[in-house]
């Protein structure tokens, strides 16, 4: 997968970043306080800190927080997959995955396939 990044229209609070792996948590990190919208409950607490530490990526964007690992931090393709259509259906402009996999899976292909044919470039 190819990183792609912007300058000509950066996010914004009207077009957000979507940041899949450990759940962001906006209590804790004043930088981030007003910015986060939570996919789940459980995406709006983080259990291990690495999400909210990749929220930063676009200061002045607004974050919707998904989690797609379980409370130790491990994900599978299937619960990656599952984050990124959870992303795409509330349409991020951008979807950070700072998640390494041993493998991938036909539906993890599927839902970057999908974000790519949604995308607007």
């Amino acid at each position: 997968m190819s990183q792609r990044r912007t300058t000509a229209n950066p996010p914004t609070p009207e077009s957000p970043v979507a940041v899949v792996d450990t759940g962001v948590d906006a209590v804790h990190s004043p930088a981030l306080a007003g910015r986060v919208t939570p996919a789940t409950t459980a995406a709006g607490t983080d259990c291990i800190g690495h999400g909210t530490g990749f929220a930063g990526v676009a200061p002045e964007a607004g974050i919707i927080a998904v989690r797609a690992t379980e409370s130790d931090g491990t994900a599978t393709a299937n619960s990656v997959a599952a984050g990124i259509d959870a992303a795409v259906a509330r349409r991020a402009r951008v979807i950070d995955v700072p998640i390494g996999l041993a493998r991938s899976s036909p539906a993890l292909v599927a839902a970057v396939r999908e974000r790519d044919a949604t995308a607007r470039w």
